[in-house]
This record gives C-alpha cells, sequence and structure tokens, in this order.
C-alpha cells in the first residue's frame, strides 16, 4: 500500500517569500502535510521598484531553492511543481531567473497567469471550508490580497461568474508610495487614492453592489489582521470582521509607523508592512458592496497548488476547475454576443468526436476541455467583423482571459477557434509557428474535430436532432434523416474533414438513415 503513495513538493514563489509545501498523496487523492518552509527574499521590492529582480535577490533565491532541493531528496519527493506570481513575472529579467534556479538545482519556475493563480486560491479556499453553502449561496466576492496584485473572483451560487486581477497588492503598494520622509497619514491618503483609480474599471465590470457576501483570502498576513483588528488568532476557517472594526482600526493605527505596530503588537516586521494596504483595500471594497462584515480566510494560493497536484497525480477530474474554465468561457461568449445555444451543441459535438477517437489522438482530458472552450468561441470574431471573422476569433480569445488556463492553453484554444473553419494551419502562419511543435500538433488535432463538427452543424440546419455520428473501425459515419440536404452534407464533410481524415486516418461516411 504504501508504494501508492506518492510524495509532492509544491512551491511558491512570491513577492516577499518563497515557500514549499510536501505532502504525501493516497491514490483517492487525500493527502497528508509532511511540511511547510517559508524563506524571506524581497522579489516583490526589486520588481515594483526597477523592473526587475536584483542580483543579490537572484542569490539569495538560489540559496533557497538549494537548501529545499536537500529536503526534496530527504523525503524522496517523486513529484515537484514550482509556481511563481507577479513579482517574477513583470521581471523583465524573468527569464536569467528561471535560468539560474534550473541551472543550480533542476527545478523549473513555471509563471502563472493571473487566471490560473485564481483557480489555485478558490481551490484553497474550498477545500479550507467544512461548509461548502458559504460559496453556493448568493453572489459571493473573493478578494486574495497579495504582493503584487489584487485577485477579484465572483461566483453566482457557485458558479464563476468573473474573474480579474488589478495591479494593486502590498507589497506593490508600499514600494511606491511608502517613504522615510512621508507621515503615517499622508502613506494612507496616497494609498486610498490608488486603490479608488486601479479598481475603478474593476468595479464596473464585476457589479459589485449586488454582492451577498465577501471572502478575503490574505495568507499569513490574515493572522496578523485578527490579531489586531478583533484580537484574535485567525484560528477559525473564516474569521469575521466587521466594517466598523476595520474603519475603526485604520483610523487607529493610521498615524502609527510599521515598526510601531511590529514592535508593540509582537507581529513580524514584514507582516506590519502589509497589513495597512490589505485593511484598506478590504475597507474599500465593503463600502463598494455596502457590506457590513467581511470574512477574512487564512488559506493561501499554495494550499490550492497541493490540492491539484493531488487530484492531478489520483488521476481524479478536478471537477471546480473544468466547470470554472467553462463558465469563464460561456462568459467570455456572452461578452462578445456569441449565439451560446449553437456553439454549446457544436461543442458537444466536438467532444463526442474526442471521445470517440481518444485512442488514435494521443490527446489528454485538458485538451478536450480547450476543444469544449474553443467550440463555445468559436464564432466570437463576429463581434468586430463578419470579415476574416476567424482572425478575429484568435484576436479576441488570445487577449483575454479564461479562468484556471495558462497564457499557453489560452492560444491553443484561440489557435483551435481560428482553425474551425477556412484555411488549415500553415507554415506561413506566424502566431500557428510560433507554438513549440507538441503544441503545434494539438492545435491541429483539436481543429480537426471542430471543423468536423461544424461541417455537421452546418449541413444539419435546424435539424441536429436528426444526426447520429458513429465509429464504425476506422469510419465515421455521419448518420442523418432524410430531411437534411445529402449532396450538402457530403460537400461539407468532404471539404472540412479533410484534416481529420489525414490525421487520424479515418473515413468520413455521410449516410442516410
Amino acid at each position: 500500500m504504501e508504494d501508492s503513495v506518492t510524495t509532492i513538493a509544491a512551491i511558491d514563489v512570491g513577492s516577499n517569500s518563497i515557500r514549499m509545501n510536501l505532502a504525501q498523496v493516497e491514490p483517492t487523492g487525500e493527502f497528508e502535510s509532511l511540511g511547510q518552509y517559508n524563506k524571506s527574499v524581497r522579489l516583490g521590492q526589486d520588481t515594483f521598484c526597477t523592473d526587475r529582480i536584483s542580483n543579490d535577490s537572484m542569490r539569495t533565491s538560489v540559496a533557497i531553492f538549494r537548501g529545499y532541493k536537500q529536503l526534496l531528496e530527504k523525503y524522496k519527493v517523486q513529484t515537484v511543481r514550482c509556481v511563481a506570481t507577479s513579482a517574477v513575472r513583470e521581471a523583465i529579467n524573468a527569464d536569467v531567473f528561471q535560468d539560474r534556479i534550473y541551472n543550480a538545482c533542476g527545478i523549473q519556475v513555471e509563471i502563472l497567469d493571473p487566471s490560473e493563480e485564481s483557480h489555485l486560491i478558490l481551490s484553497a479556499v474550498n477545500n479550507s471550508l467544512s461548509d461548502k453553502s458559504v460559496l453556493e449561496k448568493g453572489r459571493v466576492l473573493i478578494v486574495e490580497v497579495g504582493g503584487g496584485n489584487t485577485l477579484l473572483t465572483v461566483l453566482q451560487n457557485g458558479k464563476l461568474v468573473n474573474a480579474v486581477s488589478v495591479n494593486t497588492g502590498t507589497v506593490r503598494l508600499r514600494e511606491q508610495y511608502q517613504s522615510v520622509e512621508m507621515l503615517p497619514t499622508q502613506y494612507l491618503q496616497r494609498l486610498e487614492s490608488h486603490i479608488d483609480t486601479a479598481m475603478f474599471t474593476s468595479i464596473n465590470s464585476l457589479h459589485l453592489g449586488s454582492v451577498d457576501r465577501i471572502i478575503a483570502v490574505s495568507g499569513g498576513t490574515a493572522t496578523s489582521i485578527s490579531k489586531l483588528v478583533v484580537g484574535g488568532g485567525a484560528t477559525q476557517p473564516l474569521e469575521v470582521l466587521e466594517v466598523r472594526s476595520i474603519e475603526k482600526f485604520v483610523e487607529h493605527f493610521s498615524d502609527k509607523s510599521e515598526l510601531e505596530l511590529s514592535r508593540n503588537y509582537q507581529i513580524p516586521f514584514e507582516e506590519a508592512q502589509r497589513i495597512i494596504p490589505a485593511c484598506t483595500i478590504f475597507r474599500y471594497l465593503l463600502r463598494q458592496t455596502n457590506l457590513k462584515k467581511i470574512h477574512l480566510c487564512a488559506a493561501k494560493m499554495i494550499d490550492g497548488l497541493v490540492k491539484n497536484m493531488a487530484l492531478n497525480i489520483s488521476g481524479i477530474e478536478d471537477k471546480s476547475w473544468s466547470t470554472g474554465v467553462i463558465d469563464s468561457a460561456r462568459a467570455l461568449g456572452a461578452k462578445f454576443l456569441v449565439d451560446l445555444d449553437y456553439s454549446t451543441r457544436l461543442a458537444d459535438c466536438a467532444v463526442n468526436l474526442f471521445d470517440m477517437f481518444k485512442d488514435l489522438s494521443g490527446l489528454t482530458p485538458r485538451h478536450r476541455l480547450m476543444l469544449y472552450a474553443a467550440g463555445l468561441l468559436h464564432e466570437a470574431g463576429y463581434f468586430l467583423a463578419a470579415r476574416a471573422h476567424h482572425k478575429h476569433t484568435y484576436y479576441l480569445i488570445a487577449n483575454s482571459d479564461i479562468f484556471g488556463l495558462s497564457r499557453l492553453d489560452i492560444d491553443i484554444v484561440a489557435q483551435t477557434a481560428r482553425y474551425y473553419r477556412k484555411s488549415l494551419p500553415k507554415p506561413t502562419h506566424e502566431y500557428y509557428m510560433a507554438l513549440p511543435r507538441e503544441q503545434r500538433a494539438v492545435v491541429s488535432k483539436l481543429s480537426a474535430f471542430l471543423r468536423v463538427a461544424d461541417a455537421v452543424m452546418q449541413g444539419a440546419g435546424s435539424d441536429f436532432s436528426g444526426i447520429e455520428l458513429v465509429r464504425n473501425n476506422d469510419n465515421l459515419i455521419v448518420k442523418h434523416s432524410s430531411s437534411i440536404d445529402p449532396v450538402l452534407m457530403k460537400k461539407l464533410l468532404s471539404i472540412q474533414g479533410r484534416l481529420f481524415e489525414d490525421l487520424y486516418g479515418v473515413n468520413i461516411v455521410p449516410e442516410e438513415r
């Protein structure tokens, strides 16, 4: 039984520290923590002031990773995933940082997009709550105040509505607006002004006036905030902070220095630096929603990362992730005025084909989800213009966020949707050729399914219920009712199905039933 247990390590390279959690994962997806480690390094201070990570910070980071590498060997860790957020993501020398870490200890640092970050935070919050109804009832705003960004995720009855990232984080705010000469009251005024400006656009898109509940995720800062504001220690999964308590706290401590907060209340100095910016953001959001309290959650993104790794290793579908991806794609489709009833039928048809021929494609369930998203959004380009709409579709999707998907994933979705009709992928297509060879193959394979689904939908017209797809060895039989024009169906399948036939060695045979 012990042989089936997998030891994993999740590493989070943040703005103030590099964390590592070790865990043992059972085949069921359950996991047990083996240890949590946290080493300070001020990457955010570098990036948010100079746009680059300094040599000193790189040397410190390399030393931290070498120490972690020894722990990985000691615990015989089998799977490692290391992710970095805004401090590395925004650094102009991020690739140098990644190379130095890899060359020093063989660990690949993966830069997370905000949409992936939001997913991991939601997973962490969900995993920390015994009462899931907190997330599943009404309109819920989840706020993660990080060092560089604030992530805002809105759920409606448990389903994702929207998720945005705002360049307003505790470390970024302090580095941009704090100075030795500045009085604490002046610092607070600058914070409030910046937050109001930065949040304005996001507030409009999220419709915060209809929010029923706010859950604020602030990682380790949650314990310090709870200690100072309500005199607790964030011992509950959700600590309730009354708006009057936050207002009173901000007013009372607005004239206190960070050193005074640290000394007088026995909290780490680094936490004291983040408390005022975090509470100022919380106060701003409470005012926008007109709510009287905020729920403070001490969960951290790395907790969601561990959960995600455990599910992947166990081969268990992360339903919250797949649902979030689909909900996000639907929300994006609605934004671009896509006919979601039609595109849903097409997406269902495409993944039906995917399932029929998955033994020939070599693709994964993640690719299946990306195909579904491409099917939902394949006609988004009509939002800009009918002419060359497939190219507009690529542009719109590639420059949007889809909750839970990386930039590479989104690019694959965009290119798959772009090739649903008209031209096949070609060596002369710049964006297609910019992909790694393996991902170009994925785009071609997914596009092949989408093109056949499009042909079937066009041929069926309004009589899609009269279509049945059947696999017979190396033949795809497209059975259709007599009310469907057989000549048109055959022509469409002949044109649109060429890539499918070439890639999978399958003959497409239209057949009237």
